[in-house]
């Protein structure tokens, strides 16, 4: 039986579909680098390219970012399965968020995966599980869903603020609120602690990939659909400035005493212009340069920087190239599919929405099975 409330407001927005500049930060240990790199990103996010409301120039006429529904939100009928689909808020000291959480079908309070399903800008959380169908998917694997939703006080086009050294930590900032929304939800509902992953689209796999940095012992495994490498600015328009061997000392860094390689399922679009196809590419590189770091505290091949095998296929309208790297023990470790004519959208949707393309390989599908597939060891 499903059980929906009421609706989740969204204010309308005037947006690009890229990400935006965050309304604030957090402290923290200056690199300069970085710091000038992120510089560049949020400069290029902002110059026109996403205005909030009040905001006093706009350029053009609004864009409506839900083609097919009403601009102030989004019925939850169309995002709910045949479980149930509860509104929450986290309230805590690292910060405050909405979330839905999805009960599958058949949910009896026995130990489930969980999924947490990040949105890109412009998107709510409603409209995210609507256009992915993964509540749907959830019945037929019997997982849980949870959908954390950006606060528009937070970032104006509703992004997610991965490219903030403030939310790039353990303690405050968006990662933190994330991972507390996990314990919160296991205080009310059976998880199994070795089978929490994380995915997103666009500026959530951008947050999706921060998760797996920062908190490499809560999430088993990361997706990351159209998304950027970790602290890799500025993603938005260009690939970062940084190389992957820069950027993989970063995720050794953010990991630290708990650091593990974490399993990542990649999609990239060689026609997504928002975040060009090279961020893909350096994400999985810097991913598996540093797995090759902290298998063992060496940088040693232990973990290949080539994929074991490469297969080239086609699904539901789109060619794509599949690409496998192994861990030093010869399991599949990074999934990579290059999908040839596919913009910034979510591939394989089960609607057309905004920021969605029906057309395959199915986003959905893939991650859940990757993710199912890599429980924390």
């Amino acid at each position: 039986m499903r059980d929906v409330s009421a609706r989740f407001g969204v204010a309308t927005l005037v947006v690009w579909t890229g990400c935006s500049t965050s309304t604030g930060t957090f402290d923290s240990p200056s690199d300069p680098i970085l710091d000038a790199a992120a510089e560049v990103s949020t400069d290029a996010m902002a110059d026109g390219e996403a205005v909030g409301p009040g905001d006093a120039e706009t350029e053009g006429s609004a864009t409506d970012v839900y083609p097919d529904m009403d601009n102030d939100g989004m019925d939850l009928e169309a995002a709910a399965g045949d479980g149930t689909l509860l509104e929450r808020s986290y309230v805590g000291p690292e910060g405050t968020r909405d979330y839905l959480l999805y009960e599958p079908a058949g949910y009896d309070g026995t130990p489930r995966a969980l999924v947490v399903a990040l949105h890109g800008c412009s998107q709510s959380a409603s409209h995210f599980a609507t256009a992915s169908g993964y509540n749907r998917l959830a019945d037929q694997h019997g997982f849980i869903v949870v959908w954390p939703e950006q606060s528009l006080l937070a970032n104006t086009a509703l992004c997610w603020n991965w490219f903030l050294p403030g939310h790039q930590r353990r303690d405050v900032g968006e990662a933190a609120v994330i991972a507390a929304i996990v314990g919160e939800v296991g205080k009310t509902h059976a998880l199994d602690p070795k089978r929490i992953h994380a995915v997103g689209m666009s500026a959530g796999a951008a947050m999706a990939v921060v998760l797996g940095a920062v908190f490499p012992d809560v999430f088993a495994s990361i997706g990351s659909v159209e998304g950027c490498p970790f602290q890799g600015t500025p993603c938005v328009g260009s690939a970062s400035v940084l190389p992957a061997a820069t950027l993989a000392t970063y995720v050794v860094s953010a990991m630290g005493a708990r650091a593990r390689p974490v399993p990542l399922f990649a999609i990239q679009g060689s026609l997504d212009i928002n975040v060009p196809p090279a961020n893909g590419d350096l994400l999985v590189k810097q991913w598996v340069l540093a797995a090759d770091v902290v298998d063992d505290n060496l940088s040693n091949q232990s973990i290949s920087s080539f994929p074991h095998h490469v297969s080239d296929d086609s699904a539901h309208g789109y060619s794509f190239r599949r690409s496998v790297y192994v861990d030093g023990a010869g399991k599949d470790f990074i999934e990579y599919l290059e999908v040839k004519g596919l913009g910034h959208a979510w591939p394989g949707a089960s609607v057309s929405l905004a920021f969605s393309d029906t057309q395959g390989p199915s986003a959905t599908e893939g991650s859940w099975h990757f993710l199912e597939a890599h429980p924390m060891p």
